[in-house]
């Protein structure tokens, strides 16, 4: 019924003085909201509304990037020092493929999820072989996702940040948040995060009876009597990592040195403390990508955004 979702994540913690930073300019051109002092002193929690999601945040920060949709990067090799060639493959939103093709770049960054990345960094050789192994060692965590809109707003109550309570007993719903919206949003919107054990038992149902299952849940949950106008449902297979390798294995500069890096919110570097979100642990992994050895311009940047919401880097020649 043309409704917007925020695919992103609704709400995210900040810890990091440069992360803050980083956020607060999302909030002046983005629409993110920031707020102060949620978890403990220094620390600030910040949502997003459906047309303004933290993916939206992060495509801005690579302007004037090249930018390519449905592009999937199929092998990497390294041809000669400082020279790669990528194989890649454009689909459509069926995941059909519509054509192949290869380039050259200087330097490579992959951002994917660990298992994605594990994929791509297996048949490299060394000094890619430790790389690889980090990544293939990382383990994450699914969630289904449902989103959906009540014709008229609710009785439900929630806390500043839009969460609302669940009973401790609860064991499908994980985190239940009142969407924020824009004056053109019809209808109230929520996002619902069902709980790891739950999707795990569930993680091939099929879309309409998790909705089902999940929406009805909520229903009786919160005494919830208003009409459902539209609904989507999202499997976030790699939702967070559940566990990850030390930082020596998955921030190596020789394979840095080469050309290649990955970050992510597996890739463990000194910076990142164990209490920051999944959404700041990649964040900060990024932030050497400016500093030697890899000293990336933006404008020097193609991103490839995969089927899979994940973005794929290639530096041109």
């Amino acid at each position: 019924d043309g409704a917007q979702f925020n695919y992103g994540a609704p709400s995210f913690t900040i810890e990091s003085a440069d992360f803050l930073a980083w956020a607060q300019a999302g909030e002046r051109n983005n629409g993110l909201k920031i707020a102060g002092n949620r978890v403990s002193s220094g620390h600030y929690y910040a949502t997003a509304t459906a047309d303004s999601s933290i993916n939206l945040l992060a495509r801005s920060t690579f302007t004037p990037a090249h930018f390519y949709t449905l592009t999937r990067a199929t092998a990497l090799t390294l041809v000669a020092t400082n020279l790669w060639q990528v194989q890649y493959q454009v689909e459509n939103a069926q995941g059909e493929i519509l054509s192949t093709g290869s380039s050259h770049a200087s330097k490579i960054v992959v951002a994917l999820p660990a298992p994605q990345a594990a994929a791509l960094l297996a048949p490299l050789p060394q000094p890619f072989v430790a790389l690889a192994s980090a990544a293939a060692s990382a383990i994450y965590n699914p969630c289904w996702v449902a989103m959906f809109t009540l014709s008229t707003p609710s009785n439900i109550e929630t806390n500043p940040f839009g969460e609302a309570a669940i009973k401790a007993t609860e064991t499908q719903l994980a985190k239940c948040i009142r969407q924020a919206t824009n004056s053109d949003t019809k209808g109230e919107q929520w996002v619902i995060h069902a709980t790891t054990e739950w999707t795990k038992s569930h993680l091939n149902d099929t879309k309409e009876m998790v909705a089902n299952t999940l929406i009805t849940s909520f229903s009786k949950h919160y005494n919830n009597q208003e009409k459902i106008i539209n609904s989507a449902v999202h499997r976030w297979l790699y939702s967070q990592p559940a566990a990850t390798t030390a930082s020596q294995a998955a921030d190596l500069t020789d394979a840095a040195a080469h050309g290649l890096v990955c970050v992510g919110d597996w890739v463990q570097t000194a910076a990142i403390t164990p209490t920051m979100c999944n959404i700041e642990r990649a964040w900060m992994s990024g932030q050497r990508l400016t500093q030697t050895p890899y000293s990336l311009s933006r404008s020097a940047i193609n991103l490839f955004e995969e089927p899979a919401d994940s973005l794929f880097y290639r530096r041109r020649l």
